[in-house]
């Protein structure tokens, strides 16, 4: 097996509906090291060997390894992780817990319950895992509409107002675009699949 790599992409805003009683710091005795040591185990079984956990955090929060920086506080607890496992690109998501580390573990936690599905034998060609498959996910529009509020700084989660989502639209395209002074290609491509979902790209 290949050694384990996991590495942390910045996210703008948190991109689904936040939990907003979330379980606290002391939901979980296990170490991170333990936690990753766990995940890799898991991942594995996957056919995966790597993952992409996306954070809500700033670029300069990061390490030249990718890693969250030790003085480091996300924004917002959430974790989105992305694993590439032999036929699909995979993501899972949790923010049902204060600390960003902790929800990394019920992610992992999660995985081993639908492991278990196989294991007793109550599913076929692990269907347990199609309704995470990348291709298939997409955000909703009011998400949608919240990550363009939060990536052009317009309140526009109430509108449906076309020319008023296309503004906003096309501010963040100034502001985000991988050519401009501060664009950010993993935010540009969120900012992207956000107006795909509202109808903002032709």
């Amino acid at each position: 097996m290949s050694a384990f790599e996991w590495t942390v992409r910045p996210l703008p805003a948190w991109p689904h509906p936040s939990t907003e009683r979330r379980r606290g710091p002391y939901t979980f005795r296990a170490s991170w090291d333990d936690t990753l040591r766990d995940l890799a185990a898991e991942v594995a079984l996957l056919g995966g060997d790597e993952v992409v956990l996306g954070v809500v955090c700033d670029p300069a929060d990061l390490t030249l390894r990718g890693r969250l920086r030790a003085n480091a506080t996300p924004r917002h607890p959430g974790v989105v992780m992305e694993v590439a496992t032999d036929g699909d690109v995979l993501v899972f998501a949790s923010d049902v817990c204060e600390r960003w580390t902790h929800n990394v573990r019920s992610i992992s936690l999660g995985l081993e319950a639908l492991r278990a599905v196989d294991r007793h034998g109550i599913g076929q060609a692990r269907q347990q895992y199609r309704g995470f498959a990348k291709a298939i996910a997409g955000p909703a529009p009011r998400d949608a509409a919240r990550v363009l509020r939060d990536l052009s700084g317009r309140d526009v989660v109430a509108s449906s107002d076309p020319a008023v989502l296309r503004s906003a639209y096309r501010a963040a395209l100034v502001r985000w675009h991988p050519d401009s002074p501060d664009g950010h290609r993993p935010t540009f491509d969120q900012l992207q699949s956000a107006a795909e979902a509202l109808g903002l790209r032709s």
